[in-house]
């Protein structure tokens, strides 16, 4: 490959990003040592003083290194963090300017405020951070709010002011450190359109009119295609993915065709092509400079994500350099716009857009001309033959830069990732065709775009019926959900051995040999820090964080599996498929063997009706049917339509290996109690350490069970009972059980103010150590059979995450 000195200051400056985000170094440091060799670098170029050409080389980019750190150090700074102690604070009102707006959602109206003031609980506080709202109501108000609210106003908003999610489960999202990285410190949440008050109307007149021209665009989308269309439509043209539902989105990674959704490359390209042959039979300066103008239209239309800057960035670039004459190179192009990219914001390098964009570009612009030179030398007769070879060499090319990345975003690699890209890319392009024609059309004949709309509505059909058939094939893809930054820096390390020595290979046989050996040695190497979160031959705990709610996991010794509730299940969020199912696969569990229902209230069973749906559990405990509980019948129908085995709580024991679960309900408290005090009350045995789950049940039925079990209730660990709620976990209670350990699982500041502080006083004096999840997050407990430890599981699952 050519000098190309661009591409060398920006992999430098992306390697000084690089330093400056993983070392904890200050600024003024960094700032003088940059400063410092910068001085150096004068008096070695503009004096008599002599160095070989290897060490001028070396001082400029290390100068270029600490510039990059000291660049993203200064910027950086200014990245907000939560700025109060309370993780959940009610009836906040914020005052600030509207920053900018989200298009309207079903349910659901987000924008970004600038906050000035900050007050609650006779608290006020001016500091300044950025804030997303998010606003609930009915759509019909919502909408009124949409067309009056317009970004640079000035308004004062009451609701509930949150910290964001951070990484409370093993392998999970660290939603925090995303928006932190964005410069978003908050989320305030408000269920009333009444509580926003505009009070000063004044606005930002460039980002009201890209907000309305956005906002129109939507509406005329909304009135042409059906919903499930519209959301794909928002989601090619307008970057806004989020009327694609969660399980069209699973569907869409395990085909391996997620990046047709974000607005890139593939989509600027049918632009350009779209404006060069509309514009064809004008004036060919004139052509090209409106089709530049096209696309700075449609990059700022899609609110400028990386992928399109990049795109329209190596677009404007060709198009400049036919219009003058020179000649076009692609690896410059690439370089400076990640350059520029990274100068306005160099926190879009852990943006997931930014890295797969540049990343498959280079791939495509290094590996593409050796895939079609070899193409070549096959003398294919058939053109269509020859064409599919080609879009099947884009594709690998686009792949092998960016497959490590996608397995640490999504843990899955894609098997039929080409076979569907095949069909996929060109059936995207015709429908982003489409669909700007209609959305032209409509402005002149309404009645004709429908035609065009129609069509567009039934290929829209067909794709989502290719990608939801294929993606769920069931070995459609790999679950890969330890891939770790070493795992990804051997394959960088091993992808560039290969390219430098592949062509000092000139048989085809030395070549596959090549491959061979790299791939062994890659896979040997990726090896060397596998460890299994789940230790062997133990009993784990794990008490997800499903916020108000309870789930435990439990692993044995042996193997075997089990789950104690899942959780509750809403419109907005399902934690069985956005919290469980994550986690048992990154857990590397197959199968729940056994899952227990402690009773029908939502935020113990909901969950699980997703995972029962995904063939996981073979087999489910719950309370007698009470057939008074509407809830409860349609539980059981649901069952019984999936076939599913369901035991009902009586007193036995289940023998798991060397463990034990014995179950501690009798047909008096299955009859005779309300429907907490009927949860199931298991007591899990292991050697000489035991754990007694509990559920919802209250103070009555706990003097029940201590008359008919009396010492074998005793158990290591508690889970207490309702949440930590004062109508639970009694203090002669407590005096049988006598735990070491007490396991509360609820919501951050929840409603209902559990846990009461009274349970927390008896569980601190009986000398109980007290773990939380609303406090902790997730809590993980092993046991050997003799001792009982507590896992630091943020140490055991640590692996950062370009987010």
């Amino acid at each position: 490959m050519k000098d190309y000195p661009l591409i060398k200051f920006v992999l430098f400056f992306i390697l000084g990003i690089l330093v400056g985000y993983f070392f904890n170094i200050r600024l003024t440091y960094i700032a003088f040592a940059s400063l410092l060799l910068l001085i150096i670098n004068a008096a070695v170029n503009f004096t008599n003083f002599t160095l070989g050409e290897i060490f001028k080389n070396i001082l400029l980019l290390s100068n270029i290194v600490l510039i990059g750190a000291c660049y993203y150090l200064a910027i950086s700074n200014a990245s907000a963090y939560y700025p109060f102690s309370d993780k959940k604070i009610y009836d906040t009102e914020l005052i600030g300017k509207v920053e900018s707006l989200e298009l309207l959602q079903n349910d659901r109206f987000s924008f970004e405020l600038n906050v000035e003031a900050t007050q609650f609980n006779n608290f006020k506080s001016t500091k300044k951070y950025l804030s997303i709202v998010n606003v609930y109501d009915s759509h019909n108000k919502l909408n009124k709010l949409v067309n009056v609210l317009k970004p640079g106003n000035k308004i004062k908003v009451k609701g509930t002011l949150t910290e964001p999610r951070g990484q409370r489960n093993p392998g999970e999202f660290d939603y925090r450190r995303y928006l932190n990285d964005k410069g978003i410190a908050s989320i305030l949440s408000t269920y009333n359109t009444s509580n926003l008050l505009i009070i000063d109307s004044s606005k930002s007149i460039f980002k009201s009119i890209v907000y309305e021209i956005r906002l129109r665009i939507n509406n005329r989308i909304k009135k042409l295609y059906d919903s499930t269309t519209a959301g794909l439509i928002k989601s090619l043209l307008l970057a806004d993915k989020k009327e694609i539902s969660f399980s069209d989105k699973g569907n869409f990674i395990n085909a391996g065709v997620m990046h047709v959704l974000a607005v890139s490359g593939l989509h600027v390209g049918y632009i350009l092509l779209i404006f060069l042959f509309l514009l064809s039979r004008i004036n060919i300066y004139l052509r090209y400079i409106f089709t530049i103008l096209g696309l700075v239209v449609f990059l700022i239309i899609t609110n400028s994500p990386p992928s399109v800057f990049r795109a329209v960035v190596m677009a404007v670039i060709f198009i400049i350099s036919v219009m003058t004459n020179r000649n076009y190179n692609g690896y410059n192009a690439l370089a400076l716009s990640a350059l520029v990219v990274l100068l306005i914001k160099p926190t879009e390098l852990f943006n997931a857009g930014f890295q797969l964009s540049f990343l498959a570009v280079l791939s495509i612009l290094y590996f593409y001309p050796l895939f079609n030179n070899t193409i070549n030398r096959l003398n294919v007769k058939s053109n269509m033959l020859k064409s599919l070879l080609l879009f099947i060499s884009v594709s690998i090319a686009a792949q092998v830069g960016t497959l490590p990345i996608t397995i640490i975003y999504f843990q899955k690699l894609s098997l039929i990732a080409i076979f569907t890209n095949l069909i996929v890319i060109p059936l995207v392009g015709i429908i982003v065709g489409l669909a700007i024609l209609s959305l032209a059309v409509s402005y002149l004949s309404f009645g004709v775009a429908l035609v065009y709309a129609s069509v567009t509505n039934f290929l829209s059909s067909f794709l989502f019926w290719i990608i939801n058939k294929t993606g769920s094939i069931k070995y459609s893809h790999l679950y890969l959900n330890h891939f770790s930054n070493l795992d990804l820096f051997f394959y960088f390390i091993s992808l560039l051995f290969l390219v430098i020595f592949f062509k000092k290979f000139s048989s085809l046989k030395s070549k596959i040999i090549l491959c061979f050996l790299v791939i062994v040695n890659y896979a040997a190497f990726s090896t060397l820090d596998d460890n299994s979160f789940l230790a062997k031959n133990k009993l784990t705990i794990v008490a997800i964080d499903v916020g108000q709610g309870d789930s435990f996991l439990i692993k044995f010794p042996n193997g075997t599996s089990a789950l104690i509730d899942a959780g509750n299940s809403t419109s907005s969020y399902d934690n069985g498929m956005r919290t469980i199912y994550p986690l048992i696969k990154y857990l590397d569990i197959d199968t729940i063997n056994y899952a227990f229902i402690s009773h029908v209230d939502a935020d113990h069973y909901a969950g699980f009706l997703s995972l029962f749906n995904t063939g996981i559990v073979k087999k489910v405990y719950k309370p007698l049917l009470d057939s008074s509980l509407s809830k409860d019948v349609q539980l059981e129908k649901y069952l019984h339509q999936l076939n599913l085995p369901v035991r009902y709580y009586e007193k036995s024991i289940l023998r798991v290996g060397n463990t034990r679960i014995y179950i501690l309900n009798d047909f008096y408290t299955n009859k005779y109690f309300s429907e907490n005090d009927r949860s199931g009350f298991l007591k899990i045995a292991y050697g000489n350490n035991s754990f007694l789950f509990t559920g919802d049940a209250g103070l009555k039925v706990e003097d029940y069970y201590i008359n008919r079990y009396r010492d074998f209730l005793k158990s290591d660990l508690l889970k207490v009972g309702h949440h930590g709620s004062k109508t639970s976990t009694g203090d002669y209670f407590l005096k049988t059980v006598i735990p070491k350990y007490a396991l509360i699982s609820v919501g951050i500041k929840n409603k209902f103010n559990h846990p009461s502080r009274e349970v927390i006083n008896r569980l601190i004096s009986n000398k109980i150590k007290v773990f939380r999840t609303d406090l902790n997050g997730a809590v993980v407990f092993e046991s050997d059979g003799q001792t009982i430890t507590e896992v630091n599981w943020k140490k055991r699952t640590s692996n950062f995450i370009l987010e």
